[in-house]
């Protein structure tokens, strides 16, 4: 008796359960499986070790115009594709790490494009009748997408002259299977010792894509990835050095320019490492004053009569001889063959051009020795100098690039692959408590067909609760738009407070028209608040209501500019939801402000149009177009893109310089 009316109160808590919220049910059903309890206990365990990894590197930054190694494409999954990697004599492997390419075009979007779903890595001794020795073997099962992280594989010391990666099974991509990665990095000592080894260096792979420059064997050895350089959490107190600017008209000859380290002392030379400059002004222009052509001089006396010459390799085989791949964020490495110097001097032939002007920038310049950065002791000479605004010759040994502070490669790739490992394991353990919950959520099944008619007695509760809810949601909307007034009116009233402090100092006509400025920002300004309070005060629209207002905004946002508004039906567009309605005004204004300020356009053409599943809005002009992905993250774009994907909706830009703009949003009706 006692056993059936703990299983009845038990049925009554989980069809209880099923009625509240995601997070009270989350609660009871840990409270009834201690397994889910072990799971979330495991999983806040993770996220406490996350926390203290590096950060997850932003792919989209570091793209240069070389992806890495692909291989030829094949119509088998179980194709075997290798590459060798050979180290030019047998060398100490501590680790290996496999980083993955991410690629701009639609095809490959996103990174992990080509990485192998089975494979394994060999490293192979300098003698030919020595057997190899696989140091990583994941061919049993397939090894789950890296996407922007790296592979660590330990070498644990072991002795080799080249290292093998064999992909065993391919990875899809369209409609075929390939193998492509996108750097590998062999450290020993602290060092990645296959940096800027070459073509030369590479033992032949089965077949290559050679898709020159933006695949090849070189690739796989040249720094460019998608991680980037190696950033601590702290934020850089310098940008590096800079040359003075060049005009070519007062100096027609501005090469060579040159910057030297003096380590204080005569040491072997391992490598030397190049990080290029990142300056804040220059957000979407990584690589800044990266020199095009340029090579580096070893010297052991102070005379630097015969230096020793290291060329900084070719970039790609479509290049002019020396030219350099702007690498963006990516340190360049230089293998210097352990040669004995204690003056390191980067020479520029030929200097980066900077809208006109030409300079030599780097954010930092290592030198390694032993396994360690022997830069930091020394001190800096230069042709000249930018000594102001963050730049100096002493930056250039500081320990920072332009934006943070620079750690070991080797450490920092170890995390940043422990931190893939943690989000594969959250991962996991979030789809086995789905699983679980799902499995007890069947078993009460039949309980809450039992209590059916408790649940009818709960309905008037249930009804207050989803009241309370909705007046909630109404609060939040209330919220969310009081917010966006304060951002507008906010941004508005700042023009107004800087065009009156212009009319204060002004004289003569120039006061008139600062106080004509003054008059239109406050009208906009009020347009503005009567926008958002028109949506806060109705709630909702009568039908045709919206689309008018729309109407009154172009004409609004668009004088000047001739312009045709055509919208299939007003009453489509009040059918929105109130959120997206909200949404769709501010998006509307943002396109138009963009148009009216940006576009310099003769003719403007508003079409809004409904389809069964959502709304459509199409904006043109003729105006001068521009390059939407040099654009990306200017103009609102950000912002606009955040709003119409919150709705489930798209937005969609065609432009090119000198050729108009075509700017698509669409909404669903419920999203």
């Amino acid at each position: 008796m006692k056993s059936s009316a703990a299983k009845y109160c038990l049925c009554l808590v989980l069809a209880f359960s099923a009625t509240q919220p995601e997070a009270t049910a989350l609660d009871i059903h840990e409270w009834i499986l201690p397994e889910v309890r072990e799971i979330r206990a495991e999983k806040d365990r993770l996220r406490s070790e996350l926390a203290l990894l590096p950060d997850a590197p932003n792919w989209r930054q570091h793209h240069t115009e070389r992806f890495g190694y692909h291989s030829g494409f094949s119509s088998r999954a179980d194709t075997v594709e290798w590459v060798d990697i050979d180290l030019g004599q047998e060398r100490t492997v501590d680790s290996v790490a496999l980083l993955v390419p991410a690629q701009e075009s639609e095809a490959t979007s996103m990174p992990g494009y080509g990485f192998p779903l089975r494979f394994r890595v060999e490293l192979q001794p300098e003698s030919p009748e020595s057997e190899s020795v696989i140091i990583a073997d994941y061919t049993s099962e397939d090894f789950p997408n890296p996407g922007a992280l790296p592979v660590w594989v330990d070498g644990n010391g072991t002795s080799a002259r080249s290292v093998r990666i064999v992909a065993t099974r391919l990875r899809q991509e369209g409609n075929e299977f390939c193998f492509a990665l996108g750097e590998v990095m062999v450290f020993s000592g602290g060092v990645n010792i296959a940096a800027g080894l070459g073509r030369g260096q590479f033992d032949g792979s089965r077949r290559s894509l050679g898709a020159v420059p933006r695949w090849g064997f070189a690739n796989l050895v040249d720094g460019h990835s998608v991680c980037g350089p190696p950033r601590g959490k702290m934020e850089s107190p310098s940008l590096g050095y800079h040359s003075q600017m060049v005009n070519l008209r007062n100096e027609p000859k501005p090469v060579p320019r040159w910057v030297e380290i003096d380590l204080g002392e005569e040491v072997p030379v391992e490598q030397v490492r190049l990080f290029p400059a990142h300056p804040p002004e220059f957000t979407h222009r990584p690589g800044f004053g990266f020199p095009t052509r340029a090579h580096l001089e070893l010297s052991t006396d102070s005379t630097r009569d015969s230096p020793h010459v290291v060329p900084l390799r070719v970039e790609t085989p479509l290049a002019p001889p020396q030219s350099l791949v702007n690498p963006a964020d990516n340190p360049v490495g230089v293998p210097a063959g352990g040669r004995s110097a204690r003056y390191i001097k980067l020479v520029a032939t030929s200097l980066h051009n900077a809208n006109g002007l030409y300079n030599l920038a780097l954010a930092e310049m290592e030198v390694w020795s032993n396994g360690r950065n022997v830069a930091t002791k020394g001190s800096v000479r230069a042709f000249d100098s930018l000594e102001s605004e963050g730049w100096s010759k002493a930056a250039l040994i500081d320990g920072y690039t332009s934006r943070h502070q620079i750690v070991d490669s080797a450490s920092w790739i170890k995390g940043l692959d422990r931190r893939r490992q943690i989000v594969e394991s959250l991962e996991r353990l979030d789809q086995k408590e789905v699983r679980l919950v799902a499995t007890l959520k069947r078993r009460t099944t039949l309980a809450g067909v039992t209590i059916a008619g408790l649940f009818l007695a709960l309905l008037p509760i249930l009804a207050l609760r989803r009241r309370i809810r909705q007046k909630a949601e109404i609060i939040r909307l209330r919220d969310r738009i009081a917010q966006d007034l304060h951002d507008d009116i906010g941004s508005s009233l700042g023009s107004i407070v800087l065009a009156a402090d212009d009319a204060l100092v002004a004289s003569g006509s120039a006061q008139k028209e600062d106080l004509l400025d003054i008059r239109s920002t406050a009208r906009a300004t009020i347009d503005s608040m009567q926008d958002m309070l028109r949506l806060l005060q109705r709630g909702g629209y009568d039908s045709g209501d919206l689309g008018t207002h729309l109407e009154e905004i172009a004409a609004r946002q668009l004088r000047g500019v001739p312009y045709e508004v055509k919208i299939s039906s007003k009453k489509a567009v009040s059918d929105l939801p109130i959120n997206c309605r909200r949404d769709l005004i501010l998006l509307f204004k943002e396109a138009l402000h963009n148009l009216a300020r940006h576009s310099q356009a003769t003719e403007a053409t508003i079409v809004i149009e409904r389809n069964p599943s959502h709304l459509a809005m199409t904006i043109r002009d003729d105006g001068i177009g521009f390059d939407p992905a040099i654009a990306h993250s200017g103009m609102g774009l950000g912002n606009m893109r955040r709003r119409t994907e919150r709705h489930g909706g798209t937005l969609q830009i065609e432009s090119q310089p000198g050729e108009g703009t075509k700017l698509r949003i669409t909404l669903p009706y419920h999203g």
